[in-house]
Order: C-alpha cells, then sequence, then structure tokens
C-alpha cells in the first residue's frame, strides 16, 4: 500500500466492517494510505451490491478502467464486477475462497499489484 501510494495511486476502503476498521488499519500501519473509508456504518448497501464503490467513482472523479478493487472473497469480486472496476483476487495460499470467473486478477502475494 505505502509503495503504491509513493507513486501517487489514491486508495480507499469499502468494507463491511464496521467500528474496528479504523483500529484494524492502525495496527496494521497502513491506515495513512487511505483518502477515505466506507464502513457498515456509513450506510451503504452491502456488497455485492455496488454502492461504495461507485461513491468513491463518483465522489473522485474515478475512471472505471483505473480502478481496482482488492478483496478476499468472491462477494468483493462480484462488487467490483457491478461496479464496473476491476477486481484483483488476493488468495494466499491454503485460502479457502475460490475464483468464480468475477475477478480480473488473481494474486497470491499483494506485492504483485504493483506490476499490475
Amino acid at each position: 500500500m505505502k509503495a503504491l501510494s509513493d507513486r501517487g495511486d489514491k486508495h480507499y476502503v469499502f468494507t463491511h466492517r464496521g467500528k474496528s476498521t479504523e483500529s484494524v488499519l492502525k495496527q496494521l500501519d497502513i491506515y495513512d494510505v487511505f483518502d477515505e473509508i466506507v464502513t457498515s456504518q456509513s450506510g451503504f448497501a452491502r456488497k455485492p451490491e455496488p454502492d461504495g464503490i461507485n461513491y468513491f467513482v463518483d465522489k473522485y472523479d474515478l475512471n472505471r478502467k483505473n480502478v481496482y478493487y482488492v478483496g478476499d472473497r468472491t462477494i468483493d469480486m462480484d462488487c467490483a464486477k457491478n461496479a464496473g472496476v476491476n477486481g484483483i483476487l488476493y488468495l494466499p495460499e491454503n485460502s479457502y475462497c475460490k475464483p468464480n470467473g468475477s475477478e480480473t486478477y488473481i494474486i497470491s502475494n499483494l506485492m504483485d499489484i504493483l506490476v499490475l
């Protein structure tokens, strides 16, 4: 995340998590790389509805072709597809998730995002 931020990429969070989101991101030392965070408390429809992603696209005037939504579940990829953005399915070794065809990319190492 920091390497992407250093090259000028913007980051946003759309998650089903609630109040715990901020503390988790701070524990991971990545809270400061996000421009905005949308949680369950923000009032958007739950994934796979694309409302949270669409909010970011509209608010920040993003080009959908250049938006990449990273998630570790198929519901995240369905959400990305419903929003018309790229979906990056993160499948580390021993992941319980299986691709369903809605993802644009599949990665097993988060550093692979740097070359997409």
